[in-house]
This record gives C-alpha cells, structure tokens and sequence, in this order.
C-alpha cells in the first residue's frame, strides 16, 4: 500500500511538473469553454483552470501562441487581474497595435489602483488615446465601442445609455442597429468593474 501511494504521488508530481503538448487549436477550445463557463456564473474558477491549464502548455511557455489565443488570453489575464503578465503578453505577442496595448494597459492599470480617484487618470488617458483615433477616423464603429465602454466606468451605465438614446435619436451617424448593440455593450458591462 505504501509503495503504491509513494509511486501515486510521483506520477503526481512528475505530471504537474511538465508543459503539455497541445495544439493551439485545442489550447483555444479549453480557454473558450472555461470563459464562457465564467459569463454563465462569474466563478473565477472557472478563468482560474482555464489560466492553470494555460500556464502548463508549451505553446504559452514558449512564446508560440497563435492569434486565435490572443483573445481568450488577454480576457482570462485581465479578469484574473494579472496585469504585468498581461502588458509582457501583449508586448511578446505583437498582435495587438500600439492603441490596442496602451488602452489595455490603462484599463488594467485602472482595475489593478483601489482608489477610484487615482483610476480615473488612467480611463482620461484612455478617453484621450479615443479621442485621438476618433478625429483621425470617426466613421470607425467600433472606437465607439472604446470610448463608451471607458466612459461608463467613470460616469456610470445609466449616464452612457441616456447619452447613447440620445445621439441615436438626435445625431445618429451609425444604423440603428450599431446603437442598439453599443447600448447592450454598456449594460453588459460587469457591476464588478464599477468602483
């Protein structure tokens, strides 16, 4: 009996210490599934196996992750509030523009300061950043996106959506159907990111 629980424990232990191989095809199915477990109940749990199983895998560990991961990756880091292992992702990965990290970066800069008033600096700078793209490109939807989503987090769902159902009906520049999916973006947004 002994033997059998000492020979237990070391197939155990010898499994643990070693990175998986899988594919990144199979990497992103696991990912997924655990994120959308999480949607469904919001048990970190469910990010917390899924960033487990991640951090076991040759491909994460060798810097080899395919874009299709990029995505599931970025989400599962920033909800688990791993924001320096996040900016090193983004940064290692190349996938993302130079927009895309530094509002990444800020946003999870926001979540990771406790003092609401010291967080809202790094929304600004995101608003800024927002700002600057939409004046180069405004007929670009999905900046949009950006910029309500940032502005909710310092001036609240509720303020957002009057000024969305008003822009849609007074100064609609998207179909009605963009502001439709923009105001369910808003009320999406997870009570917990709020301060």
């Amino acid at each position: 009996m002994c033997h059998f629980l000492v020979t237990f424990m070391f197939i155990i232990l010898f499994s643990c210490s070693t990175h998986k191989e899988i594919s990144n095809e199979e990497l992103n199915s696991v990912l997924y599934e655990n994120i959308n477990k999480y949607n469904m109940t919001n048990d970190l749990k469910y990010l917390n196996q899924a960033y487990d199983f991640l951090v076991l895998t040759k491909v994460y560990k060798k810097d080899n992750i395919h874009a299709i991961n990029n995505a599931p990756i970025t989400s599962i880091l920033l909800n688990l509030g791993k924001y320096d292992e996040l900016e090193k992702f983004m940064f290692k990965t190349k996938a993302y523009t130079q927009y895309q990290i530094q509002t990444s970066v800020n946003l999870a800069k926001y979540f990771a300061e406790p003092d609401f008033k010291k967080s809202t600096v790094f929304i600004h700078n995101n608003l800024h950043l927002i700002n600057d793209s939409i004046k180069r490109n405004n007929s670009d939807s999905m900046i949009y996106f950006d910029y309500y989503n940032m502005k909710a987090l310092i001036s609240g769902k509720e303020v957002v959506l009057k000024e969305i159902d008003s822009i849609s009906k007074n100064q609609a520049q998207f179909s009605e159907a963009f502001y439709q999916i923009l105001r369910s973006s808003i009320v999406e947004i997870p009570n917990a990111y709020f301060k």
